[in-house]
């Protein structure tokens, strides 16, 4: 059942450390420069270590009233939305609801679990688990090396440009509601095109991330990502497995929206979370660089908005993007994270193993406009910003992600 209402939710500052903590800031992000794009120095960094800390909007330079114009567009009835936040230099500047739903509210990723899979391909390379990117993935399914899929790389799989067959509107469906043993059915499939020759958005390509941690670490994807990730930047998160335990890296990852924002803040940083090197700066800018020949796509990552100045600086976006619009906004130039997470409802016994009656249900949006919804955020800190060059990567996206139970849900 849909709920269109909003609440907002506004915390103010904590007791006398957190305001000196905010005029500390505040002093200097004004000697840095105040008036450009650029996020503030290393010392005056804030974390959500362990809790966020809520301002108000005029605190980090955003207009109040014109942010508030993207909850009037993000709550609007027909696009049922759960949850917004909004993050401005590690403090959450605006937090909005529906009726019925809070902070503590669980939202779930769908393929903006994809980001978060990619991530974990990066950490394990940083830790020597995995050689590199142009390692064949006949290092992991041996079985390949008999064939032509021999020829396949890491970077391949994750540019989605493996070669290996799949229609991602035809099988996803199938794949996603009635297989139980969804690693060995992206394993299994053939060579359709050379590796690295066609971009094809396959949600089976991101489930062999799956395996590719399970051999490489000796531990679940899921298991791997609350030691590496999630416990480090204080996620609390459910990752979904498909009926024979294996983690589903192509999607599904639930948490709050809160939590999602603190992904986010991970990327906006350079892999850092306060002082620790969660992932490595060589990573996260591997990770988002746009495909010379994809120009909307990286490395599981939608990105390449070009042409967007902020404050007279040009500025850079990447997103972390989910069926239904399950959405993590990463600007990294002004240290600016939003996340917008559609209505939620956990199905079948409130397990997360994708098996039997066990479904995850998101309400679409009648529409949605990323241009709409994020203009008034990024027109709250620079009133004259062009924000036209947003349209393109979520056109590209929308024409991609497809309803793995779409199908399912039919009369």
């Amino acid at each position: 059942m849909s709920r269109p209402v909003y609440r907002s939710v506004v915390t103010p500052l904590r007791a006398s450390g957190a305001l000196a903590l905010f005029l500390f800031a505040a002093a200097a992000i004004t000697v840095a420069g105040c008036g450009d794009s650029s996020s503030p120095t290393a010392a005056a960094l804030r974390w959500p270590d362990p809790d966020w800390e809520v301002v108000e909007p005029a605190a980090e330079g955003m207009n109040a009233a014109t942010l508030d114009e993207a909850r009037r567009y993000a709550f609007e009835p027909e696009r049922n939305t759960q949850g917004v936040v909004v993050v401005r230099n590690g403090a959450i500047v605006s937090e909005w609801y529906a009726e019925g739903d809070d902070a503590t509210s669980v939202a779930t990723s769908w393929s903006a679990g994809k980001s978060f899979a990619g991530t974990l391909i990066g950490i394990a390379i940083d830790r020597g688990d995995i050689a590199g990117l142009e390692v064949s993935l006949a290092e992991f399914y041996p079985d390949w090396q008999e064939d032509d899929r021999s020829g396949v790389t890491l970077r391949d799989l994750l540019e989605m440009r493996s070669g290996l067959r799949w229609n991602e509107i035809a099988d996803d469906p199938v794949f996603h509601a009635a297989t139980d043993d969804q690693l060995s059915a992206s394993v299994a499939r053939p060579l359709s095109h050379a590796p690295g020759s066609t971009w094809n958005y396959s949600s089976a390509d991101s489930m062999l991330i799956s395996g590719i941690i399970e051999r490489a670490t000796g531990r679940s994807a899921g298991a791997f990502a609350q030691e590496v990730l999630f416990g480090p930047i204080g996620m609390t998160a459910d990752w979904w497995t498909d009926a024979v335990g294996h983690t589903l890296t192509y999607c599904c990852v639930d948490t709050t929206s809160r939590d999602f924002a603190r992904f986010g803040v991970l990327f906006a940083r350079g892999g850092e979370w306060n002082g620790r090197q969660v992932v490595s700066r060589e990573w996260i800018e591997e990770a988002t660089r746009p495909i010379s020949d994809v120009p909307f796509y990286a490395l599981q990552w939608w990105t390449n908005v070009s042409g967007l100045v902020v404050n007279g600086a040009e500025v850079r976006l990447f997103t972390a993007r989910g069926l239904h619009n399950q959405n993590i906004y990463v600007f990294p130039e002004i240290d600016l994270v939003i996340v917008r997470n559609g209505i939620y409802h956990r199905l079948g016994d409130g397990s997360t193993v994708r098996a039997g009656a066990n479904y995850l249900k998101t309400l679409a949006p009648a529409s949605w406009d990323d241009v709409a919804f994020l203009s008034p955020i990024l027109q709250s800190i620079d009133a004259g910003v062009d924000t036209r060059a947003l349209a393109g990567v979520a056109a590209a996206a929308s024409k991609a992600q497809v309803d793995p139970l779409a199908a399912p849900r039919s009369p």
